[in-house]
């Protein structure tokens, strides 16, 4: 029998999104177990989100330098902090969502293959299969986002070609381990700042898919062997209080 490996959830958030974060808290309280640490990465200057942080009481609030307000910018600020996650936990696994990402299921990180904490799943879909996102606004408008966009910042951030997109499902779980040699080798800070979207999770597959295939368990996003997921993810721009949203929420049995 393997032994169990320490895991952490890791999410970067701000003030915009704190709406969000009480859910995906409440989420983990409600559906996770196997997890030795959540972790909430806020900028320094920010509020702390109370009523969110009452769903957890056990997470730890760590504090980032401010981006916001900055030349370089929030968004951007938060892919650099998932990169260097390695310096916020000493957890074997880190296990990466996002605030406007819920669990809608039992989850057990240790045993989950949605996650797999022994060879990390990776999911991918070939760049050349990418199919626009449609996101829909609160006010019924539909829109789309074209993944292929993040290829060639992927390349220039890792400086060797990517086979695939694999910022496709959350979670992303990488070992800490792998975490600190890919950030040595985009070269730390100072060179990703050279992206306003260093492109992390497509970063982060890509560079798994590469360089340490034999570590992670990597299956196309669309096969039949792609395990079911276990969390739903949302648009942070949505309103988690409107009447479509609430009512997917309650059915998660989230409100």
């Amino acid at each position: 029998m393997l032994a169990n490996l320490r895991a952490a959830i890791f999410c970067v958030s701000w003030p915009g999104d704190y709406r969000w974060l009480k859910y995906m808290l409440r989420s983990v309280a409600r559906y996770v177990t196997g997890a030795i640490d959540v972790v909430v990465v806020l900028e320094e200057d920010d509020a702390l989100p109370v009523e969110a942080l009452a769903e957890l009481p056990s997470a730890h609030v760590c504090r980032c330098q401010r981006y916001r307000g900055t030349d370089y910018g929030g968004r951007g600020g938060q892919q650099i902090e998932k990169y260097r996650a390695f310096s916020y936990t000493d957890a074997d696994r880190v296990v990466f969502v996002d605030s406007d990402t819920v669990f809608c299921r039992p989850t057990n990180l240790q045993t989950d293959p949605a996650i797999n904490l022994q060879r990390p799943l990776v999911l991918h879909v070939p760049w050349d299969e990418i199919q626009p996102v449609w996101f829909t606004r609160d006010n019924g408008e539909r829109f789309s986002g074209d993944p292929k966009m993040w290829r060639q910042p992927t390349e220039e951030v890792l400086g060797f070609a990517s086979p695939s997109a694999t910022m496709v499902r959350p979670p992303f779980c990488f070992p800490g381990w792998f975490l600190r040699e890919l950030w040595e080798h985009v070269g730390g800070e100072a060179r990703l700042r050279g992206w306003q979207h260093p492109v992390e999770f497509d970063s982060m597959g890509t560079f798994a898919m590469v360089r340490h295939l034999d570590a992670f368990t990597v299956v196309h996003a669309n096969s039949p062997e792609a395990p079911a997921a276990c969390v739903r993810q949302f648009w942070g721009g949505q309103d988690p209080e409107g009447p479509e949203i609430s009512k997917e929420l309650e059915r998660l049995g989230l409100r």
